[in-house]
Order: C-alpha cells, then structure tokens, then sequence
C-alpha cells in the first residue's frame, strides 16, 4: 500500500499512509488514528497553537481508545 492523500469539500486534508495510520488536517486541528493489536483504535486530536506559522507545534487536546463497545476517553 502506498499513501493516499483526499482533500474534502470542507477543506480537510486526509493522508492514509502506507503504515495503516491515517492523518487528518483543517486549518486547526490535527486528527491521527491508529489500527494497534487486536482491532484496538487509538486517535488523538491535537489542536495547532497560535504562533502564526506554516510548521507550528500543536497541543494534544483528547484520546480516545476504542476496543469494540469498550472506549476510554483522555482530555488533555
């Protein structure tokens, strides 16, 4: 598999990669969601701080874990 990058209507950028994580971008937000062991799916929302730039760091905001009909929620 090699990465797959769509652009949505709502100006949201989604890059699958090759390695089964899947990244997702506004001009806010930063959405990672990752397949780990037993059909567990792990995502973290991080929001871009403000400093004005292309590159600029972001801030974990929530994780979420969801095994099945089993979740847990971390806000940062």
């Amino acid at each position: 598999m090699r990465n797959e990058i769509t652009i949505t209507r709502r100006a949201m950028v989604i890059n699958k990669h090759a390695s089964r994580v899947i990244c997702a971008y506004d001009s806010r937000h930063r959405i990672l969601k990752v397949r780990l062991q037993g059909g567990v799916i792990a995502e973290l929302v991080q929001e871009r701080a403000d400093d004005g730039t292309i590159c600029g760091e972001y801030r974990n905001q929530l994780l979420t874990i969801n095994n099945g009909s089993d979740s847990s929620l971390i806000e940062f």
